[in-house]
């Protein structure tokens, strides 16, 4: 079954999350957490997106972003 359609509006603010294959670790150490957060940093600059909170877990991570569509 399909999940139900978004509903789009703009300056709608939206919560991302993504977790490892099988409960796998993302990060490997503290410097994956860094370069995660830089790769993020640069991603909401090249992309005119917001980041309002970000939570990085050691197999998952979120994040409210604002995306001025």
């Amino acid at each position: 079954m399909s999940r139900p359609l978004r509903i789009e509006f703009p300056g709608v603010w939206r919560l991302v999350m993504n977790r490892g294959r099988r409960g796998e670790r993302v990060y490997d150490g503290y410097a994956d957490y860094l370069g995660f957060v830089a790769l993020l940093r640069e991603a909401a600059g090249l992309w005119d997106i917001g980041i309002g909170a970000f939570c990085l877990m050691a197999d998952h991570y979120h994040l409210l972003i604002h995306a001025p569509i």
